[in-house]
């Protein structure tokens, strides 16, 4: 049996199948994978935090000290703040300030291919044929895309699959000698060494099971010997102590308990932070579906390390989003190892037709490198959500926000959502400080205050007021969410927060594009401002109502008309102008504009 958790195989591969460069049609697989790989990891970076990330690294460096308050915002600025990412940070700073933008997403995408090339080889010495490995690699790319952000997180998928990589039935030593230089490294760059360190004890516990299990199973395989066992707990050991030697020391173990307290006393939507659906993950539970009836078909023989490790990760990803890349990334070893206690479980004669003796069957190669090429191929032409490209997704940040608040300049006293922070405190800096961003333990004690505030207009005036808001970068809403009846005759529908909390009366709706709206408050500082930029009509995220008012009043009408057309001119190009211009003149919007 393979020394690996749970043996991939019952029998030994042939030895063409352990070098598969030989073969063109492997070759033509490999090739396909990784191009593959590429396209999965080759988007335009919309990751809120990444920009944050990359600020800091930039403080870091000039600055020549890792920030232990906050320097940003102009809500908690002087909190207390345990930069636990500072390594990454200013990892990010140096590989942006050598190649810029695109650079950083290549750099995402060089750490998804390292991890892949991993899984690749793990699994052929597990003893999978190639095609088995490179269809497994595949699944688990697609199922952790989620997750390959420009942010630390990326460290923890490539040590966790690493770690897991490095688990076997005779792993102890190596875990012993590898786990203080892993762990140090890892505590420096990423929270994420506390999955480390929970898949260490899992897999040290599971060794210690499975010592107990065979004294009462004759059917169970040879267990880990004790001095195995003593190994396993020996390298937990190691980990532990090696992560405290970061600058903050035992504080990083805080930090996740830490951000889950802020946002649940704030009662704030944070989605990475929500169990995982069915509806919204599909492939995550078709994968973890299928390593459910390998596990369970196979729990006599498979060692307590395998069940423990693949429930700590599935149970973190159920619960947490953020958990699907770590997972994802794991679920080839996992599968590999739970199939041998599963195969040896089936009729001798099951078992034979479903491990083949005979090297990668070149006609499988070549078909699902064919697919490969032909999914690689739609990443990059047609995906609407990942954009292909070595940028920043404008379409999802504010950087046509950005670029006005630079141009124009009006006040500095400026309230901003927490996903567009993060952005907005790189490109503008000391200029307008963050309102807020995705840091949410900094803002501890200030978040209870702004979602209490966000109760009715009123409690959300007066909050600002006492701010001293008076520029403001709204986001849009998904339809339907957060919408209120406001006592308006002219309004016939609910309108969406940012009409019904930033009154026309008092706000100045001055810019707009496919992300974000640029409010003004009616102050005399802005006066100049709103009458070269303000849309008296037009209100973007409320067309309802717009539509409404404008099919009875003729004047209003044909202001709207004439505001979509000034839109429509001006850049950057919209994709939200075209659609509600076609709304407006019932025609494609240009067409409607030019007559």
């Amino acid at each position: 049996m393979s020394d690996a958790i749970g043996g991939a195989v019952l029998e030994e591969r042939p030895r063409a199948s352990r070098a598969p460069w030989r073969d063109p049609s492997a070759l033509f697989l490999l090739a396909a994978l990784a191009l593959f790989v590429v396209t999965v990891a080759s988007f335009r970076e919309f990751g809120h935090d990444a920009w944050w990330h990359l600020a800091t690294g930039d403080w870091i460096l000039q600055h020549h000290e890792i920030p232990r308050a906050d320097p940003f915002s102009s809500t908690a600025r002087g909190e207390p703040w345990v930069d636990h990412e500072w390594g990454f940070q200013i990892l990010l700073s140096l590989i942006h300030r050598a190649t810029g933008v695109p650079g950083l997403v290549a750099f995402r995408v060089g750490v998804v291919v390292l991890a892949g090339a991993l899984l690749v080889a793990a699994l052929l010495a597990e003893g999978l044929s190639l095609p088995v490995a490179a269809l497994l690699v595949a699944l688990a790319a697609e199922a952790a895309r989620v997750r390959f952000q420009i942010r630390p997180e990326l460290a923890t998928l490539l040590l966790c699959t690493l770690l897991v990589s490095l688990f076997s039935e005779r792993s102890g030593r190596r875990l012993l000698a590898l786990a203080a230089p892993l762990f140090v490294l890892w505590a420096n760059l990423h929270p994420g060494f506390l999955l480390g360190l929970v898949l260490l004890a899992a897999h040290a516990a599971g060794g210690t099971l499975d010592l107990a299990r065979a004294r009462f199973a004759r059917t169970f395989p040879e267990p880990p010997s004790a001095a195995e066992a003593i190994s396993r707990w020996g390298a937990l050991a190691a980990a532990a102590a090696a992560s405290c030697l970061n600058p903050f020391g035992v504080s990083v173990f805080l930090v996740p308990g830490r951000i889950r307290s802020a946002i649940a006393a704030s009662h704030l939507w944070n989605p990475e932070w929500w169990p995982t659906t069915l509806p919204d993950q599909p492939l995550f539970f078709a994968l973890l579906g299928t390593l459910a009836v390998l596990l369970l078909a196979g729990i006599r023989r498979a060692p307590g390390s395998l069940l423990l490790v693949s429930g700590a990760l599935a149970a973190f990803a159920l619960r947490y989003v953020r958990g699907i890349g770590t997972f994802g990334l794991a679920f080839p070893l996992l599968a590999a190892r739970a199939a041998g206690p599963f195969l040896a479980e089936l009729p001798a004669a099951l078992r034979a037709r479903l491990t083949p003796r005979a090297a990668p069957r070149t006609r499988l190669a070549w078909l699902l490198g064919t697919l490969l090429l032909l999914v690689s191929v739609c990443h990059a032409l047609w995906d609407p959500v990942y954009r292909f490209g070595y940028g920043v997704d404008e379409k999802r940040e504010p950087v046509g926000a950005a670029d006005f608040l630079l141009r124009e300049r009006p006040a500095r006293e400026m309230y901003n959502e927490i996903g567009d922070g993060g952005y907005l405190i790189w490109r503008l800096g000391a200029l307008y400080p963050a309102f807020l961003d995705g840091r949410n333990e900094v803002y501890s004690k200030f978040l209870p205050e702004w979602t209490g505030a966000q109760r009715s207009p009123e409690l959300w005036a007066a909050f600002l007021e006492g701010r001293r808001v008076k520029t403001a970068v709204v986001r849009y809403q998904p339809p339907g969410f957060r919408h209120f009846r406001v006592a308006d005759p002219g309004l016939v529908l609910p309108v969406p927060f940012s009409r019904a909390y930033f009154a026309p009366s008092e706000w100045a709706l001055v810019y707009w594009d496919d992300h974000d709206m640029i409010l003004l408050r009616r102050v005399p500082e802005h006066e100049d401002l709103i009458r070269r930029s303000e849309y008296r009509c037009l209100h973007p995220e409320d067309l309802p109502n717009t539509l409404a008012r404008a099919s009875a009043d003729a004047s209003f009408a044909a202001c709207v008309r004439g505001e979509i057309v000034r839109r429509l001119g001006e850049e950057p190009l919209s994709d939200r102008a075209e659609a509600i211009g076609a709304a407006v003149f019932g025609r494609p919007a240009r067409q409607g504009a030019g007559r």
